[in-house]
């Protein structure tokens, strides 16, 4: 089944940190020019749903556990 909109940008998101190694500077995800996409405000609610850790002190974002999995399940459903 086709994810809506907002999660194929999740999965991505995700999807891109994992590549990265897990982690994405502030620095960098700022300068990423996401045109219509809200990529901040997705970015904040993997954040809120504690898919990613903001680490203030840091300055990155990190893949938690739990992203990972739901990395997984949104990764099925597309292929599913």
């Amino acid at each position: 089944m086709p994810l809506d909109p907002d999660s194929q940008i999740k999965r991505k998101i995700l999807r891109l940190l994992q590549d990265r190694g897990g982690t994405w500077g502030h620095q960098e995800w700022r300068q990423i020019d996401s045109g219509p996409f809200r990529l901040d405000q997705h970015m904040a609610e993997l954040v809120r749903e504690g898919s990613v850790q903001d680490d203030e002190v840091g300055q990155h974002y990190r893949l938690t556990e739990s992203g990972k999995k739901k990395l997984a399940s949104l990764e099925e459903s597309v292929e599913g």
